[in-house]
Formats: C-alpha cells, sequence, structure tokens
C-alpha cells in the first residue's frame, strides 16, 4: 500500500508539471497572438486553460499532501476542505466549459460569415463569469450542509466540506449529463455536415467551375465547417472518455452503495484502485484544451514557432555578444 501511495504521488506530480508547462505555453501564445485574441470565441478556451491550470497549481499538489496523510487534524481538516472545495469548482466550471464551446462552435459551423456579428466579446465575458458565479455558489453549499455526522468530524478531523447525497446527484445531472447532451445534439449536427459534405464531393468539377466566385466562397465555408466538425467530434469523445467514468460511478456510489457493491468493497484495496482511476483520468482532462483547442489551430502553431524561432535568435546573439565581451577583455589583459 504504501508503493502504490508513493505511485500514485508520482503520477499525479507528473502529470501536475505537464499541464502547468503546456497551459503556462498555450496561456503565453495566445496572449502574444492578435488574430487569437480578436476572436470572442478564444476566450472561451482562454477560460478553460486557466481552470486547468488552477487544477494543476492547487487541485493536484492538495491530493498528493492528502494522500500523504497529515496526523495535525486541524492541518489535515484545512488540505481536506481546500482539496475537495477546489477540486469541485475547477471539475465543473470545466464541464460546463465544454459545452459553451461546443455551442459557439456549432454557432460558428450553421452561421460561418454571421459568427462574428453573433457572437460578441462582451457576451461571451459575461457567460464565463456567469458560469464560475454559479459554480462558486453551488459548491459553497456543502459548507454549511453539515449534519450531526459532519459535526462530529469537525471535532475530529476537521473536514467540514461534505457534500450531501442529494447535491451529489443534482450537480451531477444538471452541470455533467445535460451539458454532455448539448454536447452531443452539437456532435449529430456535425456527423450529419460530414456526411453531406462526402456527397457534395462527387459533383463534377464543371458544375463547382461555373461560376469562379461562389464556390471559393463555398469552398472556404466548407473546409472551416469540416475542421470545426471534426474537432467538435474529438472533444466530445474526450469529454465522455476522461469525465464520464468518474460521473458514473460517484452516482453509482451515491445512489446504491449498498446493493451495487459487495459489502467488504469500502474497506478494500480495489475501491482505492478503482477511486484513483476514475480521478486520474478527470484530471487528465487539464491536458485536453492545450491539446486539443491550441495545438490544432494553425495561428496558434504558427506563433509558436515564430516565438520559438524568436528565442532562440536572441539567445545566439547573447551568447555571441558575451564571447565578443570575453574575447576582447582577454586581449586587453594579454596587452
Amino acid at each position: 500500500m504504501h508503493f502504490f501511495s508513493i505511485f500514485v504521488d508520482i503520477l499525479v506530480g507528473i502529470l501536475s508539471v505537464l499541464s502547468i508547462s503546456l497551459n503556462c505555453v498555450c496561456l503565453y501564445v495566445m496572449n502574444n497572438t492578435t488574430s487569437m485574441l480578436e476572436r470572442p470565441s478564444s476566450y472561451f478556451i482562454i477560460n478553460l486553460l486557466v481552470v486547468d491550470l488552477l487544477e494543476a497549481i492547487a487541485v493536484l499538489p492538495l491530493y498528493i499532501i492528502r494522500n500523504q496523510g497529515i496526523q495535525e487534524p486541524f492541518l489535515n481538516g484545512i488540505v481536506c476542505d481546500s482539496f475537495r472545495f477546489s477540486n469541485m469548482v475547477t471539475f465543473y466550471v470545466s464541464t460546463l466549459g465544454v459545452p459553451l464551446i461546443a455551442l459557439d462552435r456549432l454557432i460558428g459551423a450553421a452561421f460561418v460569415f454571421q459568427h462574428r456579428f453573433l457572437i460578441k466579446l462582451r457576451f461571451v465575458l459575461v457567460a464565463i463569469v456567469i458560469c464560475w458565479i454559479y459554480v462558486l455558489s453551488l459548491c459553497v453549499i456543502p459548507f454549511f450542509s453539515y449534519d450531526h455526522h459532519t459535526l462530529k468530524d469537525i471535532t475530529t478531523k476537521r473536514c467540514i466540506y461534505k457534500p450531501t447525497d442529494t447535491w451529489t446527484i443534482s450537480m451531477l445531472v444538471v452541470n455533467c449529463f445535460l451539458p454532455y447532451i448539448l454536447i452531443l445534439f452539437c456532435n449529430k449536427y456535425f456527423v450529419k455536415f460530414l456526411r453531406k459534405m462526402r456527397s457534395i464531393r462527387s459533383i463534377r468539377k464543371e458544375e463547382i467551375n461555373k461560376n469562379k466566385n461562389m464556390p471559393k466562397i463555398k469552398s472556404e465555408r466548407k473546409k472551416r465547417t469540416s475542421k470545426i466538425a471534426k474537432l467538435s467530434v474529438i472533444i466530445g469523445i474526450c469529454y465522455g472518455v476522461l469525465n464520464g467514468p468518474s460521473v458514473i460511478y460517484y452516482m453509482v456510489d451515491t445512489l446504491c452503495p449498498d446493493a451495487c457493491f459487495p459489502s467488504s468493497y469500502n474497506s478494500s484495496l480495489l475501491k482505492t484502485y478503482i477511486e484513483f482511476i476514475v480521478k486520474y483520468l478527470a484530471f487528465l482532462n487539464s491536458l485536453a484544451p492545450p491539446l486539443i483547442y491550441c495545438f490544432s489551430h494553425k495561428d496558434f502553431r504558427k506563433r509558436l514557432l515564430s516565438i520559438t524561432r524568436q528565442k532562440k535568435a536572441a539567445r545566439t546573439n547573447y551568447l555571441k555578444e558575451q564571447n565578443n565581451t570575453n574575447g576582447f577583455q582577454l586581449k586587453k589583459l594579454i596587452k
């Protein structure tokens, strides 16, 4: 068991470092890319990057500290409450942030040329702020919903953040299942569009080239919408694979803990292993936005290469200047 605990800490620590690095790189590049900042939709992605960065900085280290076990009750309570609260906030802001992007992509695919007029920066920022206020308001509730057993924990372990079964189920259904249905609806539209695109390719080139101006507009629209469609399907799959197991597990564990699991399950190592796997999959979601949204974006990749080349050139020039300075000083000493 001690070996497993060390193994868990190493895995979570590696994930934390990777997540911090990737999300910081993405935020830095986006902040230095004018074309991306001019698009209101980019701020939905920035919101997810910030959430995942907070998870990597706060939630994952707290998980490692909590996994090690703290003997002092007061400190143990602070770590326990901080981990649970920050984990809930980042998890639900993330699960609500993905459907916002999916909805934005759906509007972008359906109304390619009207999208910039429909989705304004002010609208995006208001939606993000409302999402944060909504999640924070709901995630504070478990601090005040303790019962007699929780009061006993306050005097022993000092962990007062105890979500009730009703709160847990309602949060999972309203903020996980319903948003995922929205994502599936968007994916259904995108799949239909991709099928339609395949059928359009069979049209003869003579018919396409009749009008020299319109085909270009249509071609650009098709390419952009096709890219949005493929990306959105990938997003839906990642959302289901990474968040689905934890949502299903905790719903089953809350609704039927006795009927759905054997009597020895709660005190078994199997429970420890399963809970770590579902949590780690949810933690892996912090790598999804950088890998899916950023590195798949053409402007992002171009800007990243440009910044990398600039940094290399600046370092090379600095080393040359240092060598020239050292050489000049050496000549003076020789003289």
